[in-house]
């Protein structure tokens, strides 16, 4: 694709806003937010992880960011990690037409901007003369190598029946005097300086005007964009995109695939990196950025690159190796166990990077990675008394308690954490007696999650948040008074809907506990197979105390009327067509959830607000967990796709209602694809072509694998039974 493709490709469907006359618009009848204009938290982003960059609706950049380091800090139970940063705010172009300037940060006469490829902010001022069209690339290459710059392209037209005198006038160097400081370097890539453009338009012609907006501390980017034209930085960027996400298209649905695209890119955009490729954390999401780093949401935002991008996943790895646990303080006593699922975060990451790219040479070549998980494991198992059940405490999920004397969410992460580590101690290290003790002492933790932390309910079998012991007529239930401490009772505002005078209740889901709902990306069996969506599906009811009608959600105590992945965790309890996509379905609700832009939001709901009266930045800005674990949960549980590499076996078992899909250049791990799933008469139609280099097997029935070679296609049908 040629970069004039990008720049005159049709305009995006659904993340899109219309200016007119000053009034607001958009195509999208689904989102709640089409009657949420104007709003100045409003953006569409951009971002290579170098470089993190928000545009309002007139093409305006509202906010640049260069991301330079890390550092500790004493914060909230969930951060004990912040990155360095430098922004600048406010940048915008003004265009002069024979003598007249037009501000584009203050034209409402009409505008259209939307997501060009559903990737790049596209920003398009039409005038009685001509069009200025906005486009802004963060620019990456097809193999990973970021720079950290911003492109921002301004095309000038004439549509005019005579010759125009233009100038393009560029922000200003500096504000009001010379030795203002300004946090980028700015030129255009075509002359190599930087001053106003001028030039002659006849009629219908036009001219580009290409910005580069970098950080100081790497000018050298700005030369080796220079190298290149704009349209390779731009094409690179594209591939490299495509690379990861291929494309998907839904037969029921034309928004779901493009709304998987904008979940990788929430998520991705989320991350900082250094200019010299160290990653720093994350963000919220794209929007805003802080220097807090929350480690769980570092954590979800990072999943998908377990499936897509093994650089960036080793990266995190490494980076939670370092961060992961929280170091001794004096707000905190820090350690393993002051929020165990974070601590397990580089173990179950590595379980999942070997598990989808079958790379042993990682692992040999950090010796002290290995070493480090094994210890970190072995403090886990020290710490259960004899006289316990093979369970394992802890204080904190994120900022919010982890509920009861064993939390369920945390303890399978610990089951995930011994079978990760077993694979990798057996596979890669040849350590099997290692492996196989780790392997029974998964088994024990399963089977007392299975036996104490489950209970009947009004649809059958589902997990508990957590349990106070295990004595069945007590485990429900919690004091709060272990809770109201000196620096803990903080977590008190986010369960007061659980908290019935200092007695808690643990038949709830938490919304902000995402791990019961990765069970299946966890590859955690559960003993009754329907208990997990029966979870889901108490989640999403009157049944849970949390539940709130109003935001169809899950509220945030006296924070919010709603926290975001609150909704994936309902989103597990889908179990046919119309609570999938009916009204009131439950991915129906994601897509009228999702922004202008692209983006879901952290808190949509203020308390007590009524069914689709969303707000934006409500404390907490855009929402990377929450697309990361949707990424994750749509492939792996929805559209059925496992895959193992070091097996090279592949498996596809796709819910029936979520109706046919097909996924050119999927990637899955180390193996791409091109998926075709239809249905016809009662049948489900396969079709799979390997765009590997390798080998892969397809289990097409239960251990029934078929051999597929490199650019070979494969056809098969099964009765729908095999994939309810």
């Amino acid at each position: 694709m040629t970069g004039n493709r990008i720049r005159d490709s049709k305009r995006n469907p659904f993340f899109q806003v219309k200016v007119k006359d000053g009034k607001y618009s958009t195509e999208n009848q689904v989102s709640y937010y089409g009657k949420k204009l104007p709003d100045d938290t409003f953006s569409f982003d951009v971002s290579n992880q170098k470089v993190q960059a928000n545009l309002d609706e007139f093409g305006t950049i509202r906010h640049i960011t260069f991301f330079h380091g890390n550092y500790l800090m004493e914060s909230k139970p969930g951060v004990w990690v912040a990155k360095d940063f430098v922004q600048e705010h406010q940048l915008s172009v003004s265009v002069k037409w024979n003598g007249q300037t037009e501000k584009l940060c203050e034209h409402t006469k009409y505008v259209e901007t939307d997501l060009a490829e559903n990737l790049f902010p596209r920003c398009r001022h039409y005038f009685p003369w001509g069009e200025v069209t906005i486009l802004a690339t963060a620019p990456i290459t097809a193999k990973g190598k970021r720079l950290s710059c911003l492109l921002y392209e301004v095309t000038v037209k004439n549509t005019g029946r005579e010759a125009a005198e233009m100038t393009v006038c560029l922000p200003a160097l500096y504000e009001k005097k010379y030795s203002d400081t300004r946090n980028v370097l700015m030129i255009t890539a075509e002359s190599g300086t930087y001053q106003d453009v001028s030039f002659t338009l006849q009629p219908m012609e036009q001219k580009r005007v290409s910005l580069l907006f970098g950080d100081p501390n790497r000018y050298q980017d700005i030369e080796m964009f220079l190298s290149k034209d704009t349209d390779f930085w731009m094409e690179q960027t594209l591939q490299y995109f495509r690379s990861l996400t291929g494309e998907l298209k839904m037969e029921e649905d034309a928004m779901a695939g493009m709304l998987l695209q904008r979940a990788y890119q929430q998520a991705f955009g989320a991350f900082a990196m250094s200019g010299e490729n160290e990653i720093l954390g994350s963000n919220w999401g794209t929007y805003p950025v802080t220097p807090h780093v929350w480690n769980k949401d570092m954590y979800y935002s990072s999943l998908p690159f377990t499936l897509t991008e093994p650089e960036l996943c080793k990266k995190c790895i490494l980076w939670f190796a370092k961060y992961g646990i929280k170091y001794k303080g004096t707000k905190f006593e820090g350690g393993v166990f002051h929020s165990l699922s974070n601590s397990l975060s580089v173990i179950m990451l590595s379980g999942a990077y070997y598990e989808y790219f079958g790379e042993k040479e990682f692992f040999q070549q950090h010796p002290k990675l290995y070493k480090k998980m094994k210890a970190i494991l072995q403090t886990v198992l020290e710490s259960r008394e004899e006289n316990e059940p093979y369970l394992y405490r802890t204080t904190w999920i994120s900022d919010a308690y982890a509920l009861g004397k064993y939390h369920t969410g945390t303890n399978l992460c610990v089951y995930r954490s011994f079978m990760a580590l077993a694979r990798i101690a057996e596979e890669v290290f040849g350590e099997k007696s290692y492996a196989e003790m780790l392997r029974s002492e998964a088994g024990k933790t399963r089977k007392d999650i299975e036996r104490y932390m489950t209970a009947k309910g009004f649809f059958g079998t589902q997990y508990l948040e957590g349990i106070s012991g295990i004595a069945e007529e007590k485990k429900e239930c919690d004091s709060a008074e272990k809770y109201q401490k000196e620096m803990l009772d903080q977590g008190l505002q986010f369960i007061t809907d659980v908290n019935h005078d200092g007695e808690i209740c643990l038949r709830m889901h938490d919304g902000e506990e995402s791990d019961t709902t990765l069970m299946k990306y966890y590859k955690y069996q559960s003993e009754e197979q329907d208990t997990l969506k029966q979870y889901g599906q108490f989640t999403g009811s009157r049944e849970n105390p949390t539940y709130s009608e109003l935001s169809r959600g899950i509220k945030w105590g006296n924070q919010s009327g709603a926290t975001f992945p609150g909704y994936i965790s309902i989103l597990n309890g889908a179990a046919e067509k119309e609570n999938w996509s009916g009204d009131e379905g439950r991915f129906r609700e994601l897509e009228r959830l999702i922004d202008l832009d692209g983006s879901w939001w952290w808190w949509p709901y203020k308390i007590g607000a009524q069914t689709g009266d969303v707000v934006r930045m409500n404390s907490c800005g855009k929402c990377g967990w929450g697309a990361g674990i949707f990424f994750i949960l749509f492939i792996t549980e929805f559209l059925g796709i496992e895959y193992d590499a070091p097996k090279a076996v592949f498996r596809i078992h796709p819910k029936r209602f979520i109706g046919g899909f097909c996924w050119k250049n999927m990637r899955i791990g180390n193996a791409r694809f091109d998926i075709s799933v239809r249905y016809e008469h009662h049948m489900a139609e396969f079709s799979m072509k390997n765009r590997s280099t390798f080998p892969v097997y397809v289990e097409m029935k239960k251990n029934q694998k078929k051999l597929i070679h490199p650019n070979n296609e494969e056809k098969w049908s099964q009765d729908y039974e095999f994939i309810k």
